[in-house]
């Protein structure tokens, strides 16, 4: 049995106006720098070494176009409502058996951990999976890291 088309869509669609805005002068929180390369990079690096998953679609802004590590990625217009953002990453996704939606703020994913959550998603059968880590385990692993 051939391994299921997956197509990662990563939501990086929100301008920095929350906490982060403390820390980081970027209008886009997507391009906020961790390790020297915008966050969403890291995502995306991540999708594209998951042996499980297709290249991502980016959901996001024009001003992405500019930013070596982003240009040459699918990217869609990000839309005015998180919903709406899902919606067009969806519509661009092409003929898939399934979706992966992941936002670009999360850094630390790697292509082995998105390897895990599928695997043990597809050994379930259900329309709809979300990862859940319980945050006392995040806070001891991470003790250090405020949360935004």
């Amino acid at each position: 049995m051939p391994a299921p088309r997956i197509r990662p869509i990563i939501l990086a669609g929100s301008r920095n106006e929350g906490p982060l805005r403390q820390v980081a002068s970027q209008d886009l929180e997507a391009l906020i720098p961790v390790g020297g390369r915008p966050m969403v990079a890291h995502v995306i690096d991540a999708t594209l070494s998951a042996r499980s998953l297709l290249d991502p679609v980016l959901v996001g802004f024009p001003e992405f176009a500019e930013v070596p590590q982003l240009r040459d990625q699918h990217t869609v217009p990000a839309g005015e409502t998180f919903v709406e953002s899902i919606k067009r990453g969806s519509n661009a996704a092409g003929d898939v058996e399934y979706l992966l939606f992941i936002t670009g703020d999360v850094p630390l994913v790697s292509g082995e951990i998105l390897d895990r959550f599928i695997e043990a998603a597809l050994a379930h059968e259900a329309d709809f999976f979300v990862p859940v880590v319980r945050r006392t385990l995040s806070e001891d692993r991470y003790p250090d890291v405020a949360r935004t």
